[in-house]
């Protein structure tokens, strides 16, 4: 199963703060490592393996676990 989101950053709205391309990067991976703080209905998020580019991960729904892969290109992409 993949999943995929594109989001829109930085509007056109000057009442919106703009973000550096370093603080979206860290939003990013902090989404990856911590999917718990953005995902309603998650409970928990167990991580197995980490490296520079990729985490393994469990995430937990009630009775439902979901084991997953997140491939990281260093201020590029999350995978």
């Amino acid at each position: 199963m993949n999943f995929e989101h594109l989001i829109q950053i930085n509007s056109d709205d000057p009442g919106v703060p703009t973000l550096t391309r370093d603080q979206l990067w860290e939003g990013l991976v902090l989404r990856a490592e911590q999917p718990q703080l953005f995902v309603i209905g998650l409970d928990s998020c167990v991580i197995h393996e980490r490296t520079d580019t990729t985490l393994e991960r469990e995430l937990h729904y009630g009775h439902a676990t979901v084991r997953d892969h997140v491939t990281f290109t260093p201020n590029q992409q999350v995978r």
